[in-house]
């Protein structure tokens, strides 16, 4: 597979925003990147069109660690921006590494980087690490807060930032960091430590060390674009491209030791809330509970337990509260400490659901790879039940049991066992209760079998499914039976 192929599209970041798996600090492997903006096109002056690269890769692993960006340039054509129609610009860049970068935190970040003999700057922009604002005003799209970027000739670089109270939304306007000499082909060790804040807070920093002097630069400033609450690293040669450039055939920057690191530890996730809160209340409540933290996953118990991480019910709808309890919640999320755990008592004063009972023969149902057909026997409930003519694994019955009120149940069935019995398995609207069922017997039996709670959010018809799963050794087939279905209202 060719990194075309593993390209994730700068595009399509905003669709990312839930925390990015914190794949590795340093990276070693273009797939430690959360995204490669592999360009796609050749720009042709004369005729003013693209066609495809034809494959070629402009950004490449020379060794591990060490990330190479490329960019064919002519006078009559060059290397394009990914693939968009962007006809002025050429772009080879890495972005993302580990967690994003929220307010308040302090990140280092870090590249030793150099470029071909050759290169020389045109004096128009020309960048080699960038840092972006991921949502705000401007998404991922907009200016770059943080950029190293090449001036004119073969010396001069610089540092620069742009903050929301300077360099409104979508808006370049850049006010410098540190001046950066560099010489080509020669390797630069640089460190870029930044702290961001709020709109209109100047308690940030963007300071820089270069082959690992003293950081110096910029502080007790507003470090923050318009609106945003999260930003993304960039690594890479984004650069403006023109007949007039004058750059070589084949420019490149090299980049090693590419880090990004939390120093201030992770953010801690938002602990879950509860809706409706918990209280008195006179009849069931289906309680919807919610983390701020995007893409955090949940996890509840109802029993008074403490949850964490593996303990605990993994929250995946809302939960029906139709009995007195108290419910507690934690959530937590990759690059974010563990949230505080949310405890609500909810006191439910109404009369839990009835206990029903479904004679199986009175049922609608349904066979499948078997036939069926009700049999009488004084001994069953209602003196009749109702068989499943099974012959192999697979083979099922389903039962619709209607008007089923709200609320949570125990669900048991009677049934009559036998020589010929098969092994089933119960389920309840398409999800396994309980474990599976031997229904053999020596010789005739009506015995009654507990499968499991079950809970229904609103009132309706729900199916019950016997399946065939195997028989007995000792049985002679794998017909099932089922007699009565009895919900009890807890």
């Amino acid at each position: 597979m060719t990194m075309k192929h593993i390209i994730l599209g700068a595009l399509c970041l905003s669709a990312l925003v839930p925390t990015l798996a914190l794949k590795a600090t340093t990276a070693v492997h273009l797939s430690d990147f959360g995204v490669v903006e592999e360009p796609q096109v050749i720009w042709h002056v004369s005729s003013k069109t693209f066609t495809s690269d034809g494959g070629f890769q402009n950004i490449t692993e020379v060794t591990p660690g060490t990330f190479q960006m490329l960019l064919n340039w002519s006078t009559s054509q060059w290397t394009g921006d990914r693939s968009t129609t962007n006809n002025d610009r050429g772009r080879a860049e890495v972005q993302t590494l580990g967690a994003y970068q929220k307010t308040h935190e302090t990140y280092l970040y870090t590249t030793t980087w150099r470029t071909n003999p050759q290169f020389k700057g045109s004096g128009r922009f020309c960048h080699i690490t960038q840092l972006k604002s991921v949502d705000g005003v401007e998404q991922e799209s907009g200016a770059p807060m943080i950029t190293t970027s090449i001036g004119s000739g073969t010396s001069s670089a610089v540092v620069q930032y742009c903050s929301t109270n300077f360099s409104p939304a979508n808006v370049f306007s850049p006010k410098p960091v540190r001046s950066v000499t560099w010489h080509p082909n020669t390797w630069l060790a640089e460190q870029i430590k930044v702290t961001t804040t709020a709109d209109g807070e100047k308690t940030g920093q963007v300071v820089v060390s270069l082959n690992g002097d003293a950081f110096q630069g910029v502080t007790k400033v507003e470090v923050s674009r318009p609106q945003s609450t999260m930003y993304y690293p960039k690594w890479g040669l984004y650069r403006k491209q023109e007949t007039t450039s004058g750059f070589s055939p084949s420019d490149y920057v090299q980049h090693s030791n590419v880090s990004a690191t939390n120093l201030s530890g992770p953010s801690q996730a938002a602990a879950p809330v509860f809706s409706p809160a918990a209280g008195t209340y006179a009849s069931a409540q289906t309680v919807t509970v919610s983390s701020a933290t995007s893409g955090a996953s949940i996890r509840y118990t109802t029993d008074a337990s403490t949850p964490s991480e593996t303990a605990g019910t993994l929250y995946s709808g809302p939960v029906y509260v139709s009995a007195s309890l108290t419910l507690k919640a934690i959530a937590y999320a990759s690059g974010f400490a563990d949230s505080d755990v949310t405890s609500g008592a909810y006191t439910i004063s109404a009369a839990p659901p009835p206990t029903l009972n479904f004679e199986a023969e009175s049922l609608s149902y349904t066979g499948s790879g078997a036939t069926t057909s009700v049999q009488t026997d004084t001994n069953s409930s209602g003196g009749k039940w109702v068989e499943l003519a099974g012959n192999s694994t697979g083979d099922n019955i389903s039962f619709t049991v209607p008007n089923v009120p709200a609320g949570a149940y125990q669900l048991k069935m009677e049934w009559k066992g036998n020589n010929s019995r098969g092994i089933l398995q119960l389920s309840v609207d398409g999800t396994n209760l309980g474990s599976t069922l031997d229904q053999y017997s020596s010789g005739q039996t009506y015995p009654t079998t507990t499968f499991g709670n079950v809970t229904f959010s609103s009132a309706g018809n729900h199916t019950v499914k016997l399946t065939v799963t195997g028989k007995n050794s000792k049985s002679s087939s794998y017909q099932l039976s089922a007699d009565k279905f009895t919900f009890v209202g807890q």
